[in-house]
């Protein structure tokens, strides 16, 4: 729609021009646009019908920019094509920005510290600027956070869902029965498990993020923030949270190992757990569990994933602060 608007911009028809969406029937509609082009020396006239307004009029641009480019009116899109005398933006003068000088140190620092090129002014012929290699080292943090711990130990008696010493009657045996019964138990119960999950194993491994399995777990063990970046439905919710766990129970580690996941609707977390119990064959509040506004299933206190709306994980973090500031001036005061 940028590119049709820009060439009506230069015709001298935007102004003018006008492009209507009406109702067409039950749940359908019609968008209608039409102009007198000076440069072809005829009126053009289109339409497109669709179920959604905002499909069709995008559908209408794009239809009517392969008409003009098929009539030799519009140019092949190239950023070099938009920057010529006609375009109005260039009339536009650039904006001084004032930038002191203690910020642009740090900035270039910044820039050499991820082995990027830095350029002044425009980059050589050929050459981009800020290219990430193509493999990227491990991330190692330049500054020093003496006061915080990537990796907190497993507390006895705690439970990390509540905050609080485990008091929930189904988990409190286990969890006073020391790491060694936790790690015992989270096999047992992966391995009591699979049979039912039987199923869905050709459905999990039929996913494009299965191949990167062993990848995405390496990544994660030796990186302190790792991005995993893929097309909706490839399994980056549900199946990366169950290899980390898998992977954990697997080397004897399970009491380190609880997933938080956030999502930003309720519904996506209660079918996103009930999704990934229903793969791991138990049912939600055994490793697999949600916390939502009035809502919540946790799950055990160990060797597990828990959903989460970003309001509550919020709502936590100011507790868990507002606790420990508490703690911090009761000391102070003493």
């Amino acid at each position: 729609r940028g590119c049709l608007n820009l060439y009506l911009q230069r015709i001298g028809v935007f102004k003018t021009m006008e492009m209507k969406v009406e109702q067409a029937g039950e749940q359908l509609w019609k968008a209608t646009i039409s102009w007198a082009d000076p440069k072809l020396k005829k009126q053009v006239t289109q339409s497109q019908v669709g179920t959604q307004k905002k499909m069709i009029t995008n559908q209408l641009s794009l239809q009517l920019c392969q008409y003009l480019f098929a009539e030799k009116a519009m140019q092949p899109y190239t950023p070099a094509a938009f920057k010529n005398a006609e375009d109005p933006l260039r009339a536009f003068e650039p904006i001084q920005l004032a930038i002191p000088n203690e910020l642009c140190k740090r900035m270039r620092e910044t820039v050499t510290w991820h082995g990027l090129n830095y350029f002044r002014g425009s980059a050589p012929p050929g050459v981009v600027p800020l290219i990430v290699p193509p493999q990227i080292p491990p991330y190692h943090s330049p500054y020093n956070f003496d006061s915080v711990a990537w990796q907190a130990p497993p507390v006895p008696h705690w439970d990390v869902w509540t905050g609080s010493e485990c008091n929930r009657q189904r988990w409190v045996s286990e969890v006073t029965n020391g790491p060694d019964f936790m790690v015992n138990q989270a096999r047992q119960q992966k391995q009591h498990s699979a049979g039912r999950a039987g199923r869905f194993q050709a459905i999990r491994r039929a996913l494009p993020i299965w191949g990167q399995k062993e990848e995405i777990v390496r990544t994660v063990e030796l990186n302190s923030v790792t991005v995993v970046v893929g097309d909706t439905g490839c399994g980056k919710t549900t199946q990366v949270p169950q290899y980390i766990l898998d992977h954990y129970i697997d080397q004897g580690a399970a009491p380190q190992c609880n997933i938080l996941v956030t999502q930003p609707r309720r519904v996506a977390c209660l079918s996103n757990a009930r999704r990934i119990a229903e793969e791991r064959g138990e049912g939600v509040g055994q490793s697999i569990g949600y916390s939502v506004r009035f809502d919540g299933r946790l799950p055990r206190p160990y060797a597990s994933i828990c959903f989460m709306t970003v309001g509550v994980l919020m709502r936590k973090l100011v507790i868990v602060f507002d606790s420990v500031a508490s703690l911090w001036l009761a000391g102070v005061v003493c």
